[in-house]
């Protein structure tokens, strides 16, 4: 399938997308984990994933490959990166405690945002910019439906080892955890994708038009597999996006026959009505979102009585609200040894607090911001987050601003840009928006494709 987009005259930049979502296996980094030096509490687990590097070399190819002149802007901030990276570097050699290999590992996180980055930009040069949109929400929207349907075969198959008795865990460990999951994603990350990928299908209808009936089976596999996840960022940025559709639609199809006023006033109606009804559906399915529930808070105010405690109760590795919050202190402490550039990469693994003593057990901090901080410092918090995402969010429209705005809120409760698969999404979407034209983001009626 892969190899029919790469000769199929799909643009370059959506056939390396394909490639990274829908291979089996992708390394996250370009250092396998097994070569660093006392990588903390590595199982061996998942010892062959961080050689599957074909990917990146798509990535590489395609960037050799591509024709369109690359933009001062883009060069400036795919620079800017590279040198928060190389500013880390010279920290982390600088600290005994940080080994070489583990530096070099991380070190892969802002090289492929520089790549993703550069490839955008002379792709939306090198074939028309709605063509380039076009392929990327088709391929977000695919890679959504696929992991959804992963993510619901892996709760069919455990709900059904169950009943038969048997012990999935020797295949992979993965089916003894709590939530589902899958290869190369952890439970998060997996659901970071869904609903990004779902409500960019949701909210950028204009560039595609699909048939409505593919968009509404691809939101409903959607909503299920977030719901399996128990992932309550992912839930909420899915409801955000789908009440957002429907009041546009409820706009675009009201304001032909009304004035605007009353269009605006019906579409904000059926979007919050939408939003009401999703969590609250959401925080019955969920038990773990019990405090989110809109329509439980306006009855506990009613009637006077308090509301239920949550259902988090998952063991120690569980991601509630109170260990964040001591994930995002401990990630302070770290970025308070060296604020400017940071600590080096490599330094949130290797020199973070020994308390409490779940950090031992926690890969990253849970929050994108705080990882940058602690590793790239003030230098890189800027490079990685605030200057691209700021220039995609001063796109003078409504739509990618509002999708920005989702992927910064992902990212305050992962560290998605540390994941191979799901990274590349995020530079895409917020590359592709900071480069695109009003017009080309203008909302503009919808209409079938034959």
């Amino acid at each position: 399938m892969l190899a029919v987009l790469w000769r199929s005259g799909t643009p370059l930049l959506a056939v390396v997308i394909g490639f990274y979502l829908l291979s089996p296996y992708t390394a996250d980094h370009l250092v396998p984990r097994v070569l660093v030096d006392g990588w903390p509490n590595f199982d061996g687990s998942e010892a062959l994933r961080p050689w599957f590097i074909l990917p990146d070399i798509v990535l590489a190819v395609a960037l050799l490959r591509t024709r369109g002149r690359i933009d001062r802007r883009s060069l400036i901030v795919a620079g800017g990166i590279g040198l928060s990276a190389l500013s880390a570097l010279w920290a982390g050699w600088q600290d005994q405690a940080i080994p070489t290999t583990a530096a070099l590992f991380w070190g892969t996180v802002p090289l492929r945002a520089m790549g993703m980055i550069l490839l955008v930009a002379g792709s939306v040069r090198d074939i028309p910019y709605d063509r380039t949109l076009r392929a990327v929400v088709q391929m977000f929207g695919l890679a959504a439906v696929l992991l959804s349907v992963e993510i619901l075969a892996v709760v069919a198959l455990k709900a059904a080892a169950r009943a038969m008795d048997l012990d999935l865990g020797s295949l992979w460990a993965g089916f003894t955890l709590p939530r589902p999951t899958l290869p190369g994603w952890n439970n998060n990350v997996a659901a970071s994708a869904i609903a990004l990928g779902s409500v960019t299908l949701l909210l950028v209808p204009a560039v595609h038009r699909p048939r409505p009936w593919l968009v509404a089976l691809a939101c409903a596999l959607a909503a299920a597999a977030l719901l399996a996840t128990q992932y309550r960022t992912g839930i909420l940025i899915f409801a955000g996006g789908l009440s957002l559709a429907s009041g546009r639609w409820a706009f675009a199809r009201i304001v032909a026959t009304r004035r605007a006023v009353g269009a605006a006033a019906a579409g904000l109606a059926v979007g919050v009505t939408v939003l009401i009804v999703s969590v609250s559906l959401a925080s019955v399915a969920v038990p773990r979102m019990t405090t989110l529930n809109p329509l439980a808070y306006a009855l506990s105010i009613a009637s006077g009585s308090p509301m239920p405690d949550p259902d988090i109760s998952e063991g120690p590795d569980d991601p509630s609200t109170t260990s964040r919050s001591a994930l995002v202190q401990a990630s302070l402490t770290v970025w308070l040894r060296q604020p400017i550039i940071g600590s080096g990469l490599g330094a949130w693994e290797f020199t973070r607090p020994t308390e409490p003593s779940f950090l031992q057990r926690a890969i990253t901090p849970h929050n994108g911001p705080a990882w940058a901080l602690a590793n790239l410092g003030i230098v890189g918090l800027a490079t990685l987050y605030l200057v691209p995402f700021g220039i995609a969010m001063a796109r003078r429209n409504w739509i990618p601003a509002i999708l920005v705005g989702f992927v910064a809120i992902l990212e305050v409760s992962t560290v998605g840009i540390a994941h191979a698969r799901y990274g590349v999404m995020i530079w895409t979407l917020v590359w592709i928006i900071a480069l695109g034209t009003r017009q080309a983001w203008a909302t503009r009626p919808a209409a079938s494709e034959d």
